[in-house]
């Protein structure tokens, strides 16, 4: 849903957008509402894989519902498996240097991306918003962990539920 959003807002505004869907499935829904939805214009580029630490395959777990797929090591029930990608490696590939607003909704995941060095030195010098949904896995990974690793170089925008949403302070001039 927030693609026709962002398709909606930004069509006056020569946007590029990525979009990303590991599920084979899910995906097949999104090439087809997107393309419904978009029209004859071709500013998005849809990706089939997971936003990740490495470039590679790793398993989806699919055993819970259509909205809570995450990648796993060691899937309890069904899974398929996906390709992974980097923001870092997409963003060489696309020849992109700045991304106005990156929404990370990676089902858990964005513990392992937030405490990934390369990772997130890439959001420090090239995300200027992040809208961020998180999941809360215990006691250690939660919306505190979350704070204290944005703190220094994001400013909280907003938090609502396990939505934050957060903007760079090295890029906040920029804008």
């Amino acid at each position: 849903s927030f693609t026709f959003f962002a398709l909606a807002y930004y069509r006056l505004n020569n946007p590029k957008l990525f979009i990303f869907e590991p599920n084979s499935e899910n995906f097949m829904y999104l090439k087809h509402n997107v393309a419904a939805n978009a029209g004859e214009r071709n500013f998005y580029r849809l990706y089939h894989c997971a936003i990740g630490t490495y470039d590679g395959v790793a398993k989806l777990d699919t055993s819970k519902g259509n909205d809570a797929h995450r990648l796993s090591q060691n899937p309890k029930g069904t899974y398929e498996l996906c390709p992974v990608r980097t923001l870092q490696s997409v963003a060489t590939q696309e020849q992109v240097t700045r991304i106005d607003i990156l929404k990370l909704d990676i089902e858990g995941g964005e513990y392992d991306l937030l405490d990934h060095k390369e990772s997130f030195e890439f959001l420090k010098n090239h995300v200027v918003f992040i809208i961020l949904e998180y999941h809360v896995h215990n006691s250690l990974f939660n919306a505190q962990w979350i704070h204290a690793r944005f703190h220094r170089d994001f400013d909280l925008i907003f938090e609502r539920g396990e939505v934050m949403f957060w903007q760079n302070k090295r890029m906040r001039k920029k804008i």
